[in-house]
C-alpha cells in the first residue's frame, strides 16, 4: 500500500535539521547507513527514525545496503538548494529589504516601488519575487492608505529627493 504524498508531509520532514544533513549526504555520495551515521554523529534511532521518513515520502531508496536519492529526491533536493541560496541572498541583503519596507511603507507608486527594487537589488529572484508580491499587495489595497503628508508637504516627495542618498548607504552596508 503506498502512502499519499503532499508537500506538506515533504516539507516537514526535510526541514528538519538532521534529516536535511541525512538528505545532503545521501545526494553528495551515495552512502552506507554506519558512514552517515558516523559522519553526523547520530544515534542509531535518530538515523533510521529519520530514514524511515524519508523513505516514506518517496525522497530516498535503499538498494543493497546504501541509500540513493529517487528522483523526487533529487527535485526537492534541487529546490531545497535553490532555496537556501535565495535564503542566503536574502540574509545577506538584510538592511536592503529593510530599507525596501520602510519605502513601501510610504505608499509610493509601483513605477517608484519597481524602480526602487531593481536599484536596490542584484538578485534576480529576489528583486521577482519582491515586485510580484508588491503587485499583488498594492492591487489588493487599493487606495487604502492615503499618501501620507505633513501640512502642505506629500511625504512621498521628500523620500524620493532623499532616494540617491538612502540606496548609497544601503549599498555600502550590504557589501
Amino acid at each position: 500500500m503506498t502512502s499519499v504524498i503532499s508537500k506538506v508531509k515533504v516539507f516537514d520532514t526535510i526541514t528538519d535539521r538532521k534529516t536535511l544533513s541525512i538528505l545532503k549526504m545521501i545526494a553528495s555520495s551515495n552512502s552506507k547507513s554506519d558512514l552517515v551515521i558516523t559522519e553526523l554523529r547520530l544515534t542509531r534511532k535518530q538515523f533510521y527514525s529519520r530514514m524511515s521518513l524519508l523513505l516514506k515520502e518517496g525522497l530516498v531508496k535503499r538498494h543493497q545496503g546504501r541509500y540513493f536519492l529517487t528522483s523526487f529526491g533529487k527535485v526537492s533536493q534541487f529546490a531545497l538548494m535553490k532555496l537556501e541560496q535565495t535564503i542566503d541572498e536574502a540574509v545577506k541583503g538584510y538592511w536592503t529589504l529593510k530599507v525596501i519596507d520602510l519605502m513601501l511603507e510610504s505608499s509610493i507608486t509601483r513605477e517608484e516601488c519597481k524602480r526602487i527594487i531593481s536599484t536596490l537589488t542584484n538578485n534576480e529572484e529576489i528583486k521577482n519575487a519582491l515586485t510580484m508580491m508588491e503587485v499583488k499587495a498594492s492591487s489588493s489595497l487599493s487606495n487604502v492608505h492615503a499618501r501620507p503628508r505633513v501640512g502642505n508637504r506629500n511625504l512621498n516627495e521628500d523620500l524620493i529627493a532623499t532616494e540617491p542618498v538612502i540606496i548609497s548607504a544601503v549599498k555600502a552596508t550590504d557589501t
